[in-house]
């Protein structure tokens, strides 16, 4: 009876997709198991029903027995089965729907010189381009079809296995109207770069027609105008770069962008703000900032960065005799930060640590940060978690604990393009079980950013509270490439750091993406 039970949960477990045709496989034991995809089907056995799938019969007697399986819109299913003493079959079966066909007659009104490229769908789920004829499931089915320029249309008939069932829908030209306006970005800076420094307004039309897109400042004059391409189809985009029609970037503050064709308009509004800085981070902690120090600055609402890269990392002892560096392994990180609200976002990243002399490591990290000030002085407030087992703490992070931190910058911009950040980060660290009192966490660093990379170099220091001797020092380089018009994120980073009595350098390549 426990192994009736093992057997039939594993049956369960198996995915459906597994089974794949028919098959009739003997195994240890006695009886007879049936499984089918789906699951849920009647079985019949010598013409008396004995359960649903999966089932498993171990008492049947030995010989032949004829099967059936019925299940509510699938084709029974009628086979033969001859069971030994010595041996237990088990039986998959691919259940086959059951299904007739549906003839479709798309009729227009007459006289109308639209172009007319009907799509039908069935159910709202399967849809076929310019088929007439469906294979459908048995039973009541709604057939649409849609066109650009005419008004959808639907019938609901009733498919049977034995007759053809006749669709007949007529097409009448559409209303011109535009709806469900929505735009990318409310605010942005024309100065970032690529896709980073435009916004998009995506809108819905249901008939042929061209547009204007008119741009107008605070006090109602018009800075930018575009003239639309014709509409073919009922989802249409348009981008603007903040920019006037001479290219010149427009000054901060609120715009009114007006979308118009034929009598119909849409209006929505978009801020130009320079405060807005889009650019890439490191999440080697699982908090962005440079590589070995937070930094206050967020992403705007809506926006993420994510990116994957290998680490070479090795290490010797400060006081051994050798100096050569021994390799140790090559970690492999992908971390992710999103802002899901203005002046919040959410961090998270997962490395694994595959070393060459020891088994493989993995762990986890993620941090929430919170911005309260903006302009040239930005300070945050950002708490951290992380955790990895005995051989997956990743070099670069602070280690398995949390951390609360204030990361507070200064930004200086240049004349031309681009900014420099000076960046000073006190952080407290607390390691659970490995130590109850907080390590302190004091890191400063210095970053560039400009149209299209930056670069910036960061040290942090580690110190418990007890001033032992085993103190932590790491600095290290970083740059980030993300080249206009992509959204792709090259980035490399190289330095070095003293845990305890260990020195070790380091070396990185990623890539990623941001938008």
């Amino acid at each position: 009876m426990k192994k009736n039970i093992l057997l039939l949960i594993f049956l369960i477990s198996l995915p459906l997709h597994a089974i794949t045709g028919d098959n009739f496989e003997e195994v240890d034991g006695r009886g007879l198991a049936i499984r089918t995809n789906p699951q849920g089907v009647r079985i019949f056995i010598d013409g008396v029903e004995r359960g649903i799938t999966p089932a498993v019969f171990e008492n049947l007697v030995s010989g032949e027995h004829h099967i059936r399986l019925s299940r509510e819109g699938f084709k029974d299913r009628n086979f033969n089965v001859t069971l030994f003493n010595t041996s237990r079959l088990v039986v998959s079966i691919e259940m086959e729907e059951a299904r007739g066909i549906a003839l479709v007659s798309i009729y227009k009104e007459q006289d109308s010189p639209l172009p007319f490229n009907p799509q039908i769908f069935a159910n709202a789920s399967s849809i076929n381009e310019n088929k007439n004829e469906l294979s459908l499931p048995l039973g009541y089915n709604t057939i649409r079809v849609r066109a650009f320029g005419w008004e959808d249309a639907s019938v609901t008939v009733l498919v049977d296995e034995h007759a053809t069932a006749a669709a007949d829908i007529l097409m009448r030209p559409a209303a011109f109207k535009m709806e469900n306006a929505s735009v990318s970005r409310r605010r942005f800076n024309p100065l970032n770069s690529g896709q980073l420094g435009i916004t998009e307004y995506r809108f819905e039309v249901t008939a042929a027609s061209a547009g204007a897109l008119t741009i107008r400042n605070s006090q109602g004059i018009t800075v930018y105008t575009e003239q639309l391409k014709p509409f073919d189809t009922w989802v249409q985009h348009v981008t603007w770069n903040g920019r006037d029609e001479e290219g010149n970037p427009l000054p901060q503050g609120i715009y009114t962008v007006l979308i118009e064709a034929e009598t119909v308009s849409l209006k929505m509004e978009t801020e130009i703000s320079y405060s807005v800085n889009t650019f890439p981070l490191s999440l080697s902690s699982g908090i962005s900032g440079l590589v070995f120090s937070p930094m206050p600055h967020v992403l705007p609402a809506g926006s993420y960065q994510f990116n994957a890269g290998i680490l070479c990392f090795t290490e010797k002892k400060i006081n051994a005799d050798k100096s050569i560096f021994n390799p140790i392994g090559f970690p492999f990180k992908i971390g992710m930060r999103v802002s899901p609200l203005e002046k919040l976002e959410l961090a998270t990243v997962f490395n694994i640590n595959p070393y060459l002399h020891d088994h493989a490591g993995w762990g986890v990290g993620g941090s929430v940060k919170y911005n309260f000030l903006k302009g040239p002085f930005l300070l945050s407030a950002a708490g951290s978690y992380s955790w990895a087992d005995s051989r997956g703490e990743y070099p670069l992070s602070a280690g398995k604990g949390a951390g609360f931190h204030l990361p507070l910058s200064y930004e200086f911009k240049l004349a031309g393009s681009g900014a420099f950040s000076f960046v000073l980060c006190p952080a407290l660290f607390w390691k659970g079980p490995q130590g109850l009192s907080p390590e302190f966490l004091l890191s400063a660093g210095l970053l560039y950013h400009g149209s299209f990379f930056n670069a910036g170099l960061s040290a942090r220091y580690e110190q418990d509270f007890t001033f032992a001797e085993n103190r932590n020092f790491h600095a290290g380089a970083e740059a980030h490439i993300f080249p206009a018009p992509s959204n792709l994120v090259f980035s490399l980073k190289a330095g070095t750091q003293i845990r305890k009595e260990q020195a070790g350098l380091f070396g990185y390549i990623g890539m990623g993406l941001i938008y």
